[in-house]
């Protein structure tokens, strides 16, 4: 997904964002809030407990969410944002003792706890496929050739898997639409090992698209029949989602970030 291709035809986007921040390159915005924020968690919690782990480049971050009852929609607790020390990196030896520690103190006395965390699309491959009108025990295979059309898949280094979206309707006849994708075994068993060595089994691993994705479904995010483009620059690279009530549509990652952006301004 990181081909040229990709980065010539998002080349006019960042050209205007260049545009945008400019006027703030010799303001830096400086925040007098800290960084690390615990709401107190309420005592009438029905132990449907989620935690929620993303870790990025320099920092951590942690949401914790409750359920009312079992099937109702999740409630946040509670979130943190927690910088690495210094020089620490998430392949050091050292990181799966912070990472516990962190999450240990943030949850407090609250042991039965659903673990989740995201990869970021750099390490997924994805596309929206329309498939013809078949069997649910026939669509994983079409879905699979379907990706395999556009994208190179080598099942000895990648997962696949995919996601039913909705039946739809293309010149009067039926079809099945689907989000079909590819995650490298070898981070998704690098993350998993992460935790395991810091104590803490995953209940799932689920990507950036998918995890924003949840937004529009729940209702927090708001979206009519026309889709959603979400930008997210970090600072070594930036991440496109085209979303919409549907599912996702295409995600790209970019080896362009905020830092290479203004050293270009600069």
């Amino acid at each position: 997904m990181n081909d040229s291709r990709v980065l010539r035809s998002t080349q006019a986007l960042f050209d205007i964002l260049r545009g945008k921040i400019l006027s703030f390159v010799d303001k830096p915005f400086i925040s007098k809030n800290p960084l690390h924020r615990l709401i107190p968690i309420k005592t009438d919690l029905c132990h449907c407990l989620t935690l929620g782990v993303f870790i990025g480049e320099k920092s951590l971050a942690l949401v914790l969410t409750d359920e009312k009852k079992h099937g109702a929609d999740k409630e946040l607790i509670k979130w943190s944002h927690i910088r690495f020390p210094e020089d620490l990196d998430i392949k050091d030896k050292d990181f799966p003792l912070f990472l516990k520690s962190s999450i240990t103190k943030f949850l407090g006395k609250n042991k039965k706890v659903a673990v989740w965390t995201a990869i970021e699309s750099k390490y997924l491959k994805l596309r929206n496929i329309v498939l013809p009108d078949l069997k649910e025990g026939k669509i994983a295979n079409a879905a699979l050739w379907g990706l395999k059309k556009d994208i190179d898949i080598d099942p000895a280094k990648e997962i696949f898997d995919y996601d039913f979206i909705a039946d739809t309707w293309v010149d009067g006849v039926k079809k099945k639409n689907v989000v079909a994708f590819a995650g490298e075994k070898e981070q998704l068993n690098f993350i998993k090992n992460l935790f395991s060595t810091a104590g803490f089994s995953l209940t799932g691993i689920t990507a950036m698209p998918f995890a924003l994705q949840n937004f529009i479904r729940t209702g927090f995010i708001k979206a009519d029949e026309s889709p959603i483009l979400m930008v997210n620059i970090a600072r070594h690279s930036s991440e496109i989602s085209c979303l919409s009530k549907k599912g996702v549509f295409l995600t790209r990652n970019l080896r362009t970030g905020s830092a290479g952006l203004v050293e270009k301004i600069m």
